[in-house]
C-alpha cells in the first residue's frame, strides 16, 4: 500500500522500546482485541458501549454480556479495530473484510431509515446518536430502565464515525466506493455556524434546535473541523486562536502550554490515534508533552502517582468525567473522584512516551491484579485509593487502547493510513500555531 509518510520523531520513536516491551503490548493488544470482538453484535456488525461482567459471588460468570446501546464514535471505531486486528495478525485479512462488510450493510441500512437518517437539504442528512446495535434502529430508552434517549445528532460522534470510515477505505481500497457513497449523504455542513465560525456541539431532533454552546476551544472536536470541507478545516485557526483567561497552563517543570476544554486525556490523545500532530507542528509536541506531565503531577497528588485521567465508568458503575481541573479551560463543577485511573488514558500516553507508559502500567497491573482480566484484557477503571475495580469495558476505551498498541507496534501505520485518506491535514497543523 502506498502511504504518505512521515518523520517520526526518534526521541519516542518505536526504537526505543526492548524486544520484550514490543512482545508485551502486542500481547495486551490481543487481550483487547478479544473485548471488542465480544462486543461486536452478530446480527448487525454492530458494536456494543459496554462489555458488563455478571458477577456471581466471589468470581465470574465465564463470559460477558453486550448492553444493547451503542453511537457513532463505537461504530466507527469498530472499523478501525477490525483493521488493526488483520495488521496485527489476530485474525485474518478475509475475516476482517467479512467484519468490516457486514458493518457496512448495516450503515447503509441506516441511512435510508427516517426515523434513524434525518433529512437535511439537497437529499442529504445526519444520523441521530445512540443506536440500538443489536437491530440498527433509534435507541429509544436506556437498556435496563425506563429512562427515554433524548435523540439528538452529535458533531463529534458523526466526525469520528466519517474519520474513522476514510480510514477503512484507504486500507482495504474495495470497500471505499461504498464507504464514500455513504460519506456523501453526510451533511456536517448542517451543524456548522457560518456566522460564528464553530460547531454547534449538538442538535436536538425532539426541539429541533440546536443547543446552546458551540466547539470553541481545543478539545477531541478538533477531527470534526478535520473531515470537513476547506471551509471548515481552515476554520480550525479560529477553534486555536480562541483563548480565554484559562486558555493557558503550565505543568511541574514551568512549561506553559494550551489547556484543553475540560483536562481529561481523551481530548489530547484521540485525535493523535490518526494524526501525528506533535510531528506536524512542535506546538503541538509541546502541548502533548505538558498535558501528559500534568497527568503525572495530578498523580503524584492524588492517586499513589498513578495517572491517566479521563471519562471512564466508575468502579461505582457510574460514567463520570475524570480529569485534571488545572489543565483545562472549563471551571464547570463536575469535578469527579480523583483517585480513579481510567486504563485507556494511560496507554493512550505511550503514543508520546511508549517505554515509560509500558512501566507504568506493569505497575498498574502489579498492584490491582484484579483489573486484568486474562481473557479480554483490562477493565475500565481502579480506584487507587481503595483498590476498587470496575472490570466492566467501554468500547471507545477499549478501542483506543487497541489503535495505540497499533501505532506503538506497527510503526505508526494507522496515523499513516489516516494521512495517507486525508493528506490536506497536514498543512493544517502547519500553518497554525498553538
Amino acid at each position: 500500500m502506498s502511504m504518505i509518510k512521515v518523520e517520526h520523531d526518534k526521541r519516542f520513536s518505536e526504537e526505543t522500546l526492548t524486544s520484550e516491551m514490543r512482545k508485551g503490548y502486542s500481547q495486551y493488544a490481543k487481550l483487547t482485541w478479544n473485548s471488542i470482538s465480544a462486543m461486536m453484535c452478530p446480527e448487525t456488525g454492530l458494536p456494543s458501549d459496554h462489555l458488563h461482567y455478571p458477577r456471581a459471588g466471589e468470581g465470574l460468570i465465564s463470559e460477558p454480556n453486550r448492553v444493547d446501546k451503542t453511537n457513532l464514535t463505537d461504530i466507527g471505531f469498530s472499523l478501525a479495530c477490525a483493521g488493526a486486528a488483520a495488521s496485527m495478525g489476530f485474525i485474518q485479512p478475509s475475516e476482517a473484510r467479512q467484519r468490516i462488510d457486514q458493518t457496512l450493510t448495516t450503515l447503509e441500512q441506516m441511512t435510508t431509515d427516517l426515523e434513524l437518517f434525518i433529512p437535511t437539504t439537497s437529499g442529504k442528512g445526519l444520523l441521530a446518536n445512540w443506536i440500538t446495535p443489536s437491530t440498527g434502529k433509534v435507541l429509544k430508552e436506556w437498556p435496563g430502565s425506563i429512562s427515554a434517549v433524548k435523540k439528538h445528532v452529535s458533531t463529534v460522534d458523526m466526525a469520528w464515525l466519517m474519520a474513522f470510515s476514510k480510514m477503512t477505505g484507504a486500507q482495504f481500497p474495495q470497500f471505499n466506493k461504498r464507504i464514500q457513497s455513504y460519506l456523501n449523504k453526510i451533511d456536517l455542513a448542517f451543524m456548522f455556524d457560518p456566522e460564528s465560525g464553530f460547531f454547534h456541539g449538538c442538535y436536538n431532533l425532539e426541539t429541533q434546535e440546536f443547543e446552546d454552546w458551540e466547539y470553541k476551544v481545543i478539545s477531541e472536536a478538533r477531527i470534526a473541523y478535520l473531515v470537513g470541507d476547506q471551509e471548515m478545516a481552515e476554520a480550525m485557526s479560529k477553534m486555536i486562536g480562541h483563548r480565554t483567561e484559562q486558555s493557558y497552563v503550565c505543568d511541574s517543570y514551568g512549561r506553559q502550554s494550551r489547556a484543553t476544554y475540560v483536562g481529561a486525556f481523551f481530548e489530547m490523545g484521540w485525535p493523535s490515534l490518526l494524526i501525528p500532530e506533535d510531528e506536524l507542528n512542535p506546538s503541538w509536541a509541546d502541548m502533548m508533552q505538558t498535558t501528559i506531565q500534568m497527568q503525572k503531577d495530578y498523580g503524584a497528588t492524588h492517586s499513589c502517582g498513578h495517572y491517566g485521567f479521563s471519562p471512564g465508568l466508575g468502579p461505582d458503575d457510574q460514567y463520570h468525567i475524570y480529569r485534571v481541573p488545572d489543565a483545562g479551560e472549563s471551571r464547570d463543577k463536575y469535578i469527579e473522584p480523583t483517585g480513579v485511573i481510567t486504563v485507556a488514558a494511560l496507554v493512550n500516553m505511550g503514543l508520546r512516551e511508549p517505554v515509560e507508559t509500558y512501566r507504568a502500567l506493569a505497575r498498574l497491573h502489579k498492584e490491582f491484579p484484579a483489573l486484568v482480566n486474562p481473557n479480554y484484557g483490562d477493565g475500565d477503571t481502579v480506584d487507587t485509593k481503595t483498590g476498587n475495580v470496575q472490570i466492566d469495558q467501554l468500547m471507545h476505551n477499549q478501542a483506543a487502547i487497541l489503535l495505540t498498541c497499533w501505532n506503538v507496534v506497527n510503526h505508526h501505520e494507522p496515523q499513516d493510513i489516516f494521512m495517507q485518506a486525508s493528506p490536506d491535514i497536514a498543512g493544517i497543523y502547519q500553518r497554525y500555531q498553538l
